[in-house]
């Protein structure tokens, strides 16, 4: 495990892998449990965390969504 500070640098790499569509996905598992800095590992981390919040938060708001519109007359 590196021990140093992540350069500015590497956060725009970073960044930029993240930014593609589905190798981000690959990416962030492998950033959290691969060999890296701590700190770039903590990241990885909360970005699974708050992903997973955010498809439960999402599912949560569109089957109350479902709900709703069932009880409007004529749907």
């Amino acid at each position: 495990m590196k021990n140093q500070d992540v350069s500015i640098l590497e956060w725009i790499i970073v960044f930029i892998i993240l930014s593609i569509p589905f190798i981000n996905i690959i990416m962030i598992v492998i950033f959290a449990i691969g060999n890296f800095n701590q700190s770039l590992k903590n990241f990885a981390k909360a970005l699974i965390f708050i992903l997973i919040f955010g498809i439960l938060l999402l599912t949560y708001f569109f089957g109350s969504l479902g709900q709703v519109v069932r009880q409007i007359p004529g749907f």
